[in-house]
């Protein structure tokens, strides 16, 4: 109760019960004269109610919190109500009574100056458009209060001196005040034009401009008409006239929602223009034909209904209107779950108001960029486009939000901040931009299109274009978590795959820098593998591979002129150690014989070969004192933690032969047994010779003439025919002595004659039978190697059985197989015995370990493959 007492002394002041004694006193002095009446009491019960409106309306505290209402509009609207309500008390008496007549115009004169100066007193909002200094101008309420001055002194000196005639006749005073409401009505429409023109930027003035301007045309549309026409006293008509636009235009100047103007205008103009002309119609034929005046009445209020149907049907609708329905059904549309159609919908919507269908809106997303456009067809298109950062500066700071266009091409030549925002928009050909926000600042653009539109926006629509980006920034920011969510998962593909690019490129980096070391045994392990068709070679390269992938270390007889190093070679490039270094060391060479060479710590061939393949050529070549330092390195090799590298060890005899003969010692042999290979003469590769013979010959030939040569089918079947005791020294010297005699693209029976060729029969060579060796299963002569290999797959080779293949039994390849494994264990019972001749320091149960070792070598050629390394190691 006491915030009411204390509200109501806030409103109703000492001001409202002031005006209200001074139109009750007036009231009751006309009351004097014509007495009471309904219209009296009317006057005197109406007038403190609607004065109290009046007040209770124009209240200071809502006034300060709107910035759109100046304080001195609400009192200007007060002062505008009092003169009218001052007036109409005083006209309860008709004209003739000098006091009243004073009385009246003064009020006419106050309640027009009051309006003149609301209209003089809109605030401007913030934003990039200002109120000119003309727009505050009080010269037109100075022009109106002189007239009602004229008008009143007239009044009053006919009410001091209490004379007539002249200027003091009442009907003068009469005429001086009907042509001071006409200039006043006229006054004020040339103050809302003028305001009108200088303000129309500004959103909420340009309404209560036109507003204005209606009331103003609107009454003089009424009260000319009538009182030229003589159907209501002039007096009465255009003083009501007067006094209504005032107030109106007071009303207009003070109103804190500028869109009630334009609602309010809507109906009010229609009614108007449609039954202000049925109602004046009517009231002629009425009065020119009384005798007919009901039917006349009848027919009026028929065709004022039928002006009503067509004003619902809304054929009359405005552009505006249109637009301002398009945004309420895209406010509608932004309520569906799905961004994309929310979106898509919302789009559509904004374009049924538009015309033109070139004419697009467009939704532009701030994080990530991207822009949104529908189509024709209704489509919805996306594309990644940025808006530059001063256009959401500015359409931060506008009122509602609203960036325009008509206001940037107005201060473009005074501001130069505003260039690069109307550019962009000109280019988008839109008429505004409205902000969407949220918590966090602008995350997005709607921009409206520019199309068939001339008029400029009006506050009804900047309030629902605000009120439809309120809506889309939460689809707007649901739309841009779900594609920043997309672009993390983007950007973590991307990184992963860039870092598996860089993993890839790394790693083919460090292979480059280990693999750049094998270039040479890339290139030489060709050689083995150029023509491997027989089964001798593809056996024995089966083998060598099996043990490059076991990492076991390998022995290697090679007959005299066989390229060990390219075996070796091979032997690297499938082993596990094929991205470790390739380290070569020659026998023959002066620098492997010392101690030193195999003994250090950090530089020794088997910790620079860490990882990689160790090749040793012609290991026999080496002092015992050599072969024994090597042994040492093999076996400390993993002492460090290191990988361990893998031996190769070429001979040009058997490692037992060489065990026994004393060329090696017991502990290297130890490494090297276990696991050898004889590599195949080419006598015993028929099947490979032909591939050798064109490889030789096309290197040759390029080296030698520039160019591949080619060789005749005769030339060719001699070559083959030949059983080359050099090996592939001998194959090679031929070819580049044929080839260098060679005279055209391919080599001649008789160029291979003049290069000193003289073919297997000229030769007298005849293929002497392989000398049976002392091997292991991986290491038998060639025709017992043939043989086995043939008895393991059931088949007879011809060489050994002297005729074609033939199928052999399963009891008799078991004895094959039983009596390898002996010669194996006979072996190993050698190199064990040798061990202990040359240690001269075995114990009983060390020789029962080698024996052990021995069972265990010959088990893992039954399958279970053990290695003596292993066992030492463990």
């Amino acid at each position: 109760m006491r915030s009411q007492s204390v509200h109501a002394t806030t409103i109703y002041d000492r001001s409202f019960f002031l005006a209200t004694g001074v139109v009750s006193y007036v009231a009751l002095a006309a009351c004097q004269t014509v007495g009471f009446g309904i219209p009296a009491y009317a006057v005197l019960g109406l007038s403190p109610l609607g004065l109290a409106a009046v007040w209770r309306f124009t209240r200071r505290s809502l006034g300060a919190e709107i910035a759109q209402v100046d304080v001195s509009a609400l009192t200007a609207l007060r002062a505008a109500a009092f003169g009218a309500a001052v007036w109409l008390a005083a006209r309860l008496c008709p004209p003739g009574r000098p006091a009243l007549d004073l009385v009246a115009l003064l009020g006419l004169g106050t309640g027009c100056v009051a309006a003149n100066v609301a209209l003089a007193r809109i605030p401007s909002r913030e934003g990039l458009v200002q109120a000119p200094r003309s727009a505050r101008s009080l010269d037109a309420a100075l022009f109106c209060a002189l007239l009602w001055l004229i008008s009143a002194g007239l009044a009053a000196v006919r009410w001091l001196w209490h004379g007539s005639g002249g200027l003091l006749e009442p009907r003068v005073i009469e005429y001086a005040s009907n042509t001071s409401c006409i200039a006043s009505v006229l006054g004020l429409l040339a103050a809302s034009q003028r305001l009108r023109r200088t303000r129309w930027l500004e959103l909420g003035v340009r309404e209560r401009a036109s507003g204005a301007m209606a009331m103003c045309v609107a009454a003089l549309a009424l009260m000319l008409p009538l009182a030229l026409l003589e159907l209501a006293a002039p007096y009465r008509v255009l003083a009501l006239g007067t006094s209504l636009s005032a107030l109106a235009c007071a009303w207009v100047a003070a109103l804190r929602d500028p869109t009630l103007i334009s609602r309010a205008l809507r109906g009010a103009l229609l009614v108007l223009a449609l039954g202000a002309p049925l109602a004046l119609g009517t009231a002629l034929l009425a009065a020119w034909l009384p005798e007919r005046a009901g039917w006349i009445a009848l027919c009026g209020c028929a065709l004022g209904a039928l002006a009503g149907a067509l004003a619902r049907s809304g054929w009359w609708l405005p552009a505006e209107l249109r637009r301002l329905h398009a945004y309420d059904a895209a406010a509608r549309a932004v309520l569906r779950a799905d961004p994309g159609a929310a979106t898509l919908a919302v789009l559509e919507a904004l374009q049924s108001s538009e015309q033109n269908i070139q004419a697009r809106a467009e939704l532009w997303r701030r994080e990530p960029p991207q822009m949104w456009r529908a189509d024709v067809a209704g489509n919805l298109h996306g594309e990644a486009a940025e808006v530059p950062e001063e256009v959401y500066e500015l359409a931060r700071d506008e009122p509602e939000r609203l960036l325009r266009r008509e206001v940037l091409q107005e201060l473009e030549v005074r501001r130069r901040e505003v260039r690069g925002a109307l550019e962009w928009l000109e280019a988008r050909g839109a008429f505004a931009a409205g902000l969407i926000s949220d918590e966090h600042g602008a995350i997005g653009l709607l921009v409206l299109p520019q199309g068939s539109r001339r008029a400029p926006a009006t506050l009804a629509e900047a309030r629902a274009v605000r009120a439809l980006c309120e809506r889309l920034s939460a689809v707007l920011g649901l739309s841009a978590t779900l594609a920043r969510a997309r672009m993390r998962e983007e950007q973590a593909l991307q990184r992963a795959e860039r870092l598996e690019q860089e993993r890839a490129r790394l790693e083919t980096r460090i292979v480059g820098q280990t693999r750049h070391r094998d270039s040479v045994a890339e290139v030489l392990a060709d050689r083995v593998r150029v023509a491997t068709y027989g089964t001798r070679a593809r056996r024995t390269l089966r083998e060598l591979e099996r043990y490059a992938a076991a990492a076991r270390d390998v022995s290697l007889e090679v007959p005299v002129g066989v390229d060990a190093l390219a075996w070796a070679c091979a032997f690297h490039q499938t082993g596990t150690g094929r991205t470790g270094p390739l380290v070569v060391s020659d026998g023959t060479t002066a620098a492997t014989h010392p101690v030193a060479y195999w003994a250090q710590e950090t530089d020794a061939p088997t910790r620079r070969a860490e990882g990689g393949t160790l090749v040793v050529l012609h290991v026999t070549a080496l002092p015992q004192e050599a072969q024994l330092a090597l042994s040492d390195a093999l076996a400390r090799r993993s002492e460090q933690g290191a990988e361990p590298c893998a031996l190769v060890a070429t001979l040009n005899e058997p490692p037992e032969q060489a065990l026994q003969a004393g060329r090696l010692v017991a502990q290297l042999a130890w490494y090297l047994v276990p696991f050898s290979l004889r590599v195949p003469a080419l006598r015993e590769r028929a099947e490979d010779l032909r591939g050798l013979v064109l490889a030789q010959l096309l290197a040759s030939g390029v080296r030698c003439k520039g160019q591949p040569l080619g060789i005749e089918p005769r030339a060719l079947a001699e070559l083959t025919a030949y059983d080359w005791p050099g090996n592939d020294a001998e194959l090679a010297l031929v070819v580049q002595r044929a080839a260098r005699a060679a005279s055209a693209e391919r080599v001649t029976l008789a160029e291979l004659e003049a290069a000193g060729f003289k073919g297997a029969a000229a030769a007298g060579q005849v293929v002497p039978p392989a000398a049976p060796e002392l091997l292991a299963p991986e290491a038998e002569v060639p025709s017992q190697r043939a043989a086995t290999g043939a008895s393991r797959s059931g088949v007879m080779p011809a060489a050994a059985a002297g005729g074609e293949p033939t199928e052999r039994p399963a009891p008799q390849r078991s004895e094959r197989v039983r009596k390898a494994r002996s010669r194996r264990t006979g072996a190993t019972a050698l190199l064990s015995s040798r061990i202990d001749a040359e240690a001269g320091a075995s114990t009983e149960a060390e020789a029962a370990s080698v024996t052990a070792g021995s069972a265990e070598s010959a088990s893992a050629d039954a399958g279970v493959h053990g290695s003596p390394r292993r066992r030492r190691r463990r």
